[in-house]
């Protein structure tokens, strides 16, 4: 799935701070899509993925719990529609959230080692790419604006950067050269 290499130990208590962060500001999302029942359980399998996990393992953690609701009610051209939920969307719920909070830690580490700018790139293989995702790859940006932006969004609203995005398999690094 995501390409992280394994995460380094000091990346996941940068991880752990920011879910922190989050409590701290009442800033945690919860998923509309949980069951009723399903926040009270969700946070401590978010806990356990970004101590020590994967999003493929979070993603089984959420399945295994059967916290998602099986169906989703919205509106297109102005009608009330309800439709299964997708096959995978515990796997992109899990793959967005634990991204959000990778990507976030990578901005705390470039700040922490005065690194100017961190790097978009594709972190994970999508069968076919969006032009505009594309297009966002190899940017340069200041850590201390992408973490200010993805601190303030979430699995439904994607920073400006267009980071954070379901499946857009884009993620961030500090740069190689």
């Amino acid at each position: 799935m995501f390409d992280y290499e394994p995460v380094p130990a000091d990346l996941r208590t940068l991880m752990l701070d920011e879910l922190q962060h989050d409590a701290e500001h009442n800033a945690l999302y919860i998923n509309p899509l949980l069951k009723s029942d399903g926040a009270a359980a969700y946070l401590p399998l978010l806990l356990g993925a970004l101590e020590a996990g994967t999003p493929e393992s979070f993603a089984q953690a959420l399945a295994t719990a059967s916290l998602l609701q099986s169906q989703q009610t919205y509106t297109r051209q102005g009608r009330e529609v309800t439709a299964k939920l997708p096959a995978n969307y515990a796997l992109t719920l899990a793959a967005g959230e634990f991204n959000r909070y990778y990507m976030r830690a990578v901005c705390r580490a470039a700040i922490q080692q005065a690194v100017p700018a961190v790097e978009i790139y594709r972190a994970k293989a999508v069968a076919t790419p969006r032009q505009t995702t594309d297009e966002r790859i190899g940017r340069r940006l200041p850590p201390d604006a992408v973490l200010a932006d993805l601190r303030q969004t979430n699995f439904e609203q994607p920073s400006q950067y267009g980071l954070g995005a379901p499946n857009s398999g884009l993620s961030i690094r500090i740069p190689l050269n």
